[in-house]
């Protein structure tokens, strides 16, 4: 298995996505990943260092899951990379400028649905590309990263219209033959 670093613009972009797909959608499209969301980073302006609001606590949160992906990332990459190495072939941990989140953009359009299976896949290659660990030394954020990955990849495919144009109980036509 190969690891390489995604890059900031990459995870940012896909925050967008995932804040337009949040925002968006009704409440039944994105409950898992919001209730999710909320589970891991709730709400709380009474916490010390609070600086936003409740209207801009969705960009906080995801802001957060996109600096997790990252962070994880440089740990997946820097133990593929770097562990059994000693001496002066051995590079440091990865500098912090390399895990900031460049600026979430603002978009009102919904996403559509390539984008939406495009932002999917994403998480689940970034999820693959933090795996770099050794069982004894996994960490726990990596499996909050693969609950993340489930709920997104969950609401992402009960929200197209596929889905719901599927029948229940059977296969179609299409798919028995």
């Amino acid at each position: 298995m190969s690891a390489y670093m995604n890059s900031n613009t990459d995870v940012a972009s896909f925050g967008s996505f995932l804040i337009r797909f949040l925002s968006y959608h009704s409440c039944l499209h994105g409950h898992k990943t919001r209730a999710l969301l909320n589970k891991v980073w709730p709400y709380s302006p009474w916490a010390p260092n609070y600086s936003h609001s409740r209207d801009d606590h969705l960009a906080w949160q995801v802001g957060r899951l996109c600096r997790l992906m990252l962070l994880m990332n440089r740990r997946g990459v820097w133990h593929r990379y770097t562990l059994g190495r000693t001496g002066s072939s051995r590079h440091d941990t990865p500098a912090w400028e390399h895990t900031r989140v460049a600026k979430l953009r603002d978009n009102c359009a919904p996403p559509l649905e390539k984008q939406l299976v495009e932002m999917a896949k994403f998480m689940s290659n970034v999820t693959y590309q933090c795996a770099e660990f050794s069982d004894n030394c996994k960490p726990r954020n990596y499996d909050l990263l693969c609950d993340f990955e489930l709920t997104i990849y969950c609401d992402v495919m009960c929200s197209l219209k596929v889905w719901e144009d599927a029948p229940w109980g059977g296969f179609s036509s299409v798919l028995g033959n």
